[in-house]
């Protein structure tokens, strides 16, 4: 028996710049797997992108991991 995929057309959010990809990915990532349901949504609650205050939380909380590992 073959499953099919009901693949839908959402909108993406938005990176502000190029510079900060890769904690603009984590950012999703986090609220992701906060709540998987954004996914089930088109338009992600209405958000756009993530304001520069909320890409520094995750920058900020990647630091602090780094620092503990003291290496």
């Amino acid at each position: 028996m073959r499953r099919t995929i009901d693949w839908k057309e959402v909108e993406c959010l938005e990176q502000p710049s190029t510079v900060e990809c890769g904690f603009f990915v984590m950012r999703f990532m986090k609220d992701l797997v906060a709540d998987p349901s954004m996914l089930c949504r088109r338009d992600f609650n209405g958000k756009k992108t993530y304001t520069q205050a909320k890409i520094d939380e995750v920058r900020i909380e990647w630091m602090n991991f780094v620092i503990e590992l003291d290496i």
